[in-house]
């Protein structure tokens, strides 16, 4: 049975012919690929995304092997077992592998924003063991390598994590949230919070994860806050609103330092509180509603908006939206995407849309990537929406 995902045969699929090629040539290297904190990048992405990371990696191997390896040397790739992204090729021990791993490295750097790690183990026959045993023997060996590499990469990043907070090394991204009702205008932007580039904690699910994980979070939301306030004013369109994203867990504390430091930042900027939207992430289970509720209303009360993120997916209910009741919908790029493929999430967005007219929360859609994506959603109402099909991240400096 093949993988279904990359079309690549499994281990289980390959054995005996790997077992063959191991006693008949005596030596055989195996080759093997995977991404580095895997779940970090699908839960950043989403796994539709990552998936096709994987499969993008198993297309790009194939092609490398037709042009890497002479016929005779017959190299075998597959995946160690379905849905996985570690992909392993077998070849002759005659080959060279150090100009392979350069080759690789620079190449699969280009397919995919992750880190991931090559290596390349030696099997040996040995007529006093059973082939199949080493040969899983090796694999559970390289992954307890991989393992041990996470756990290395996650200690350095706890160190990295701590001189971003430090020395405030936040960046600040600006996505343009268009009215797509009328050509394209903007209606405002959603600051982004990414750390130093080049580096494990630049995406902000990883960022905000080890925060969660180091009991910095508030902290961390802190210090974004005062980013994006600080550089909004230096949009070119600065009177726009700016949706600033807040975890759920922050805004349950009874005493929230965030609202106060919020309100005190708003004084020191001098920014009109009717320009700013507090962008609701629910990465965390909602359980104090009556918390929650007494700081959306300080918020409220002093003209800030409220939107909901992530609507249609996660921890977002039926409840927080009938407690909040928010000014804006944010409608899940999980749910955009391919949607005028899909008359599920078509209908779904349709139902979302009503409840919004309904509550006076206009649904933005977020995550538009493709000309049928923005053509489908502007047909079922949508009048808002934002994308790298609309545009790209805008980078603001201090």
């Amino acid at each position: 049975m093949r993988d279904e995902l990359t079309g690549l045969p499994t281990l289980m699929d390959v054995l005996s012919k790997l077992k063959d090629r191991i006693e008949k040539e005596k030596e055989v290297n195996i080759l093997f690929l995977q991404i580095i904190e895997s779940s970090l990048y699908e839960e950043e992405f989403g796994f539709d995304v990552f998936d096709t990371w994987i499969k993008g990696m198993a297309d790009y191997l194939k092609s490398f092997i037709d042009k890497e390896f002479s016929p005779f040397e017959n190299p075998l790739i597959f995946v160690s077992e379905p849905f996985s992204s570690l992909i392993c090729i077998a070849f002759p021990s005659s080959h060279p592998t150090k100009k392979l791993k350069e080759i690789l490295r620079t190449e699969i750097s280009k397919q995919i924003p992750a880190p991931f790690e090559i290596t390349v183990k030696k099997i040996s026959y040995d007529p006093l063991k059973r082939t199949e045993r080493s040969i899983y023997e090796m694999i559970n060996n390289v992954k307890l390598e991989h393992l041990k590499a996470e756990t290395r990469m996650r200690i350095n990043i706890k160190s990295l994590f701590r001189r971003i907070l430090k020395k405030g090394e936040i960046r600040m991204v600006y996505q343009p949230i268009y009215r797509i009702t009328d050509g394209k205008i903007i209606y405002g932007y959603e600051a982004l919070a990414r750390g130093p580039k080049g580096t494990e904690l630049e995406m902000p699910t990883a960022l905000f994860t080890v925060a969660d994980e180091l009991d910095e979070l508030e902290n961390l939301e802190n210090l974004c806050r005062w980013k994006a306030l600080l550089t909004s004013k230096k949009l070119s369109n600065e009177e726009k609103k700016i949706f600033i994203n807040v975890s759920s867990k922050i805004l349950q504390l009874k005493e929230s330092g965030f609202i106060k430091g919020l309100f005190e930042n708003i004084n020191e900027l001098q920014i009109n509180c009717e320009k700013i939207v507090i962008e609701l992430t629910e990465r965390h289970e909602i359980r104090d509603f009556k918390s929650l509720k007494s700081n959306i209303k300080k918020l409220k009360d002093k003209g800030i908006e409220i939107s909901i993120d992530d609507v249609g997916v996660g921890y977002t209910s039926l409840q927080t939206l009938a407690e909040l009741s928010p000014n804006y919908l944010k409608y899940d790029m999980v749910l955009v995407r391919n949607i005028h493929k899909d008359l599920v999430k078509q209908n779904l967005l349709e139902m979302v849309l009503n409840f919004g007219d309904k509550i006076n929360a206009p649904v933005i859609a977020e995550g538009v990537e493709k000309e049928e994506e923005l053509e489908t959603i502007k047909k079922i109402g949508v009048k808002y929406a934002q994308g790298f099909l609309l545009s790209q991240p805008i980078e603001v400096e201090i």
